[in-house]
């Protein structure tokens, strides 16, 4: 159901544009990845299930050593009682971050193996080739998206002590001043980044190194990071939608969670579901950001989604308005 004679939108609106013709055109696969993510949500809500009773355990336990006195002899008792209980908190916790990080990181390469194939080749690729892609990459996506995961820990840690420091010593004109710089740097910084380390997954799915290995983890965000110079605006840019959009369709189900434990998982149940077109549309998006970074933007319309004709140019400036 391709349009014939699409409008002709700028160069920012293009990109969004493109990406959901081709979700249009390939929506069976499209039902594919949203019926796989959304079983991530039977998987926490067990996970929450088997962990939420042992919290329970772990309040009460820590309310009653609060009354109690280290000479009393209950009081090492119910001490034992709680290091036990955050053992295994911890452990249940680390086997289901480690089990999901493994299957979406897995989800994720293969859904970018058939967008990247789909999208470059004008055609959905054979199961045959899907797979032996998947083969070929699903290492690479692993390794790079580990990197992603440390590297946006580490940004949140980060920030946390920055909003921690801020509300310390913004009791002046001066600290109310550098924190408003802060918060504009944060906006400008974090969807760039953000930007940096989807593009890497595609980089790790996509490129190859001069021997022919698959090129992964720091290099492929080095990578990316190159791809990226001449277009950082559109780059931003594009991030910044993408955030708004997750968070305009996502947080308005969360904030209007019903105390009917039954409507509450509907209404979760329906939030996992709008997530997986977000997150699906979000990953075409920056596919065909990626090849336009690589091509150097000559994008032509097509039936399953672009052709690309290399530009005399490859470097484009950053004033230029997408």
């Amino acid at each position: 159901m391709a349009t014939s004679n699409p409008p002709k939108p700028s160069n920012l609106l293009k990109i969004i544009w493109e990406a959901l013709i081709f979700l249009t055109n390939n929506w069976k696969p499209a039902l594919i990845y949203i019926f796989f993510y959304s079983t991530f949500f039977p998987l926490s809500f067990f996970q929450s299930s088997a962990i939420t009773p042992i919290i329970t355990n772990l309040q009460q336990n820590l309310i009653s050593l609060s009354k109690l006195k280290p000479q009393d002899p209950d009081f090492y008792q119910t001490l034992t009682v709680i290091l036990t209980e955050i053992r295994e908190i911890t452990a249940k916790e680390t086997v289901f971050y480690v089990a999901i990080f493994f299957l979406s990181t897995l989800l994720l390469a293969s859904t970018l193996c058939f967008i990247c194939m789909a999208y470059a080749d004008k055609k959905q690729p054979e199961l045959k080739e899907l797979l032996s892609k998947f083969r070929r990459t699903w290492k690479g996506a692993l390794i790079t998206q580990f990197y992603v995961t440390i590297f946006g820990h580490m940004s949140v840690f980060i920030s946390f002590l920055l909003t921690c420091g801020i509300a310390l010593f913004s009791v002046n004109f001066a600290g109310v001043a550098v924190s408003f710089v802060l918060l504009i740097l944060g906006v400008i910084l974090y969807p760039y980044l953000a930007m940096i380390w989807l593009l890497s997954v595609v980089v790790s799915v996509e490129e190859e190194e001069g021997g022919g290995g698959r090129i992964n983890g720091l290099a492929a965000i080095v990578k990316a990071t190159e791809m990226m110079k001449g277009r950082r605006l559109k780059g931003i840019l594009i991030a910044f939608i993408l955030i708004l959009l997750n968070l305009v369709v996502c947080l308005p189900p969360l904030m209007h969670l019903s105390s009917s434990e039954s409507k509450e998982m509907v209404i979760l149940g329906i939030f996992f579901v709008v997530g997986a077109v977000v997150k699906l549309f979000e990953l075409v998006v920056v596919v065909v950001f990626y090849f336009e970074c690589r091509n150097g933007g000559g994008l032509k319309m097509n039936k399953f989604g672009a052709e690309y004709s290399k530009l005399a140019s490859e470097d484009t400036v950053d004033s230029e308005i997408p």
